[in-house]
């Protein structure tokens, strides 16, 4: 999904097979702009890779996602909505709703991202940037986050010290002009799990009441603003 209809444009997000769109504006051109059915980003993408369906089939078609334990490496193998009932649903797929919210599950998921390179705008394991990390770890709860740090930062419950912090948890970064520029999932109260161009990655490295220190040369790379609950 891109901020304007070129290819040249700034990727925004991404979309997954079978996700659904509200088509919000044609145009002349081979693109138009949708806003997502999962979190409402709106954005430009190509006409020719979608395909109409009725307002009773976009609000009552099941949605199911990739099991972690299953996923394999090919394109349409990622986490993300997939057409699912209970007659015809893949042995692969599983329902949100039936994915457990303890400690285990989010760090088995979190693990599965483990050194997926950084890459602007990506939701999936070819590439991922920070808020489209904590975009899709949440979507395997079927939690609906919006698509970037900043907008992220304006949801969720506040939590008043890093020690009350619990797996699957949201930490805010700010810069120099106090605006939100960064998100990482913590692993624990003294662990966080994000996608860092300074790493290249996603990667595991340790976090304190005054931000974060890379595990790998000690040094500190971001400031602490907040750490926020979504579940």
């Amino acid at each position: 999904m891109m901020l304007e209809p070129s290819h040249r444009s700034e990727l925004i997000t991404q979309l997954f097979l079978n996700d659904r769109v509200e088509l919000l504006e044609t145009t002349d051109t081979e693109w138009i702009r949708v806003k997502s059915g999962f979190n409402a980003t709106e954005g430009w993408v190509l006409r020719a890779q979608f395909h109409e369906i009725s307002e009773t089939a976009f609000t009552k078609l099941a949605i199911g996602i990739l099991s972690v334990e299953n996923t394999v490496e090919a394109f349409n193998d990622i986490p993300g909505t997939m057409y699912f009932d209970k007659e015809t649903k893949p042995n692969h797929a599983v329902l949100p709703s039936y994915i457990r919210h303890d400690e285990k599950t989010l760090q088995r998921i979190l693990y599965s991202f483990l050194e997926t390179p950084y890459m602007w705008g990506g939701i999936s394991y070819a590439g991922i940037d920070c808020s489209g990390l904590s975009q899709i770890v949440y979507r395997f709860l079927g939690i609906p986050l919006t698509s970037f740090a900043a907008e992220q930062f304006h949801e969720g419950e506040v939590l008043d010290f890093l020690q009350d912090a619990r797996c699957g948890d949201l930490a805010f970064f700010e810069g120099d002009d106090k605006v939100i520029y960064h998100v990482g999932i913590l692993l624990n109260n003294s662990e966080i799990v994000h996608a860092t161009e300074k790493a290249g990655k996603v990667v595991i490295d340790h976090i304190d009441n005054e931000g974060i220190v890379s595990k790998r040369n000690g040094k500190r790379t971001h400031r602490l603003r907040i750490i926020k609950r979504f579940y």
